[in-house]
């Protein structure tokens, strides 16, 4: 460039840095990535689902054979991207994880049809089906709308279950629910990053043998279905450390609006 008298003048513009996305693969541990707003992996007819694709890798992916429990796309969105519809639906994940995890859940929960006080008697989020068998684990919607989780030892009368402080109906929200049991025994859930619950099961129980995980209900028999919208789900065979789970956090926030 030149100043009209012969003189060249130095242009300069200003440095843009652009921050490194960030994908929940990056975090070691990664055995289920389900994501509803990437369409591409979305296996559908006329808007019933019957399989979301894992991301992560791992072929853990989200099956639904029964036409009348597949659930929706193209019906509801969170955060103005597109989340699969829970009415009395369900979908079907291979066994993943053994005795630690960390579980995030990307969704709305909108109704709960029953309750009898245990995570294995309500509308279910998240479960470890075992159908009555040895040791599992379940999340689900409790009488008051909180969110429970629990563990069951396969023994009559040895469950135990863990509740949020508040109802959980109606929002948006990252539901982040954490198990450690080897060594400490420990249980957590948070709720958008808030630790709503922390504390132990009082015994060792393992969820190895578990057949297969469910999203949508407390096991597989078509009982305890839940009512909501989701649109995401990671699941880590391990604990996640303070700094990888605000990273989650963080991801959750920026692209579905919650956390």
């Amino acid at each position: 460039m030149s100043d009209g008298l012969g003189l060249a003048l130095a242009t300069t513009f200003p440095m843009i840095t652009q921050r490194a996305l960030f994908a929940p693969s990056q975090i070691a541990g990664l055995q289920v990535w389900l994501d509803a707003a990437d369409l591409s992996t979305i296996t559908e007819s006329g808007g019933a689902v019957s399989q979301v694709d894992d991301k992560s890798g791992n072929l853990n992916h989200a099956t639904q054979g029964d036409g009348a429990r597949q659930p929706l796309t193209g019906t509801q969105t969170i955060g103005g991207r597109n989340a699969l519809e829970f009415l009395a639906d369900q979908l079907i994940v291979p066994n993943n994880t053994n005795d630690d995890m960390d579980i995030f859940i990307v969704a709305r929960i909108i109704n709960a049809a029953n309750s009898n006080g245990q995570w294995w008697g309500n509308s279910g989020l998240y479960d470890a089906e075992e159908g009555g068998g040895t040791a599992d684990f379940g999340s689900s919607v409790q009488d008051a709308g909180q969110l429970g989780f629990g563990f069951g030892p396969g023994v009559a009368g040895g469950d135990s279950t863990a509740k949020t402080a508040g109802s959980v109906l109606g929002v948006d929200s990252l539901f982040n629910l954490t198990r450690e049991s080897i060594a400490q025994d420990l249980r957590q859930i948070r709720v958008d990053g808030v630790l709503e619950f922390n504390g132990t099961t009082g015994d060792r129980r393992n969820t190895r043998n578990s057949i297969r995980r469910t999203i949508g209900s407390i096991q597989t028999n078509g009982n305890y279905m839940l009512e909501m919208r989701v649109g995401e789900v990671l699941v880590y065979d391990r604990i996640l450390t303070a700094e990888e789970r605000t990273k989650v956090e963080e991801y959750a926030n920026e692209k579905w609006g919650v956390a």
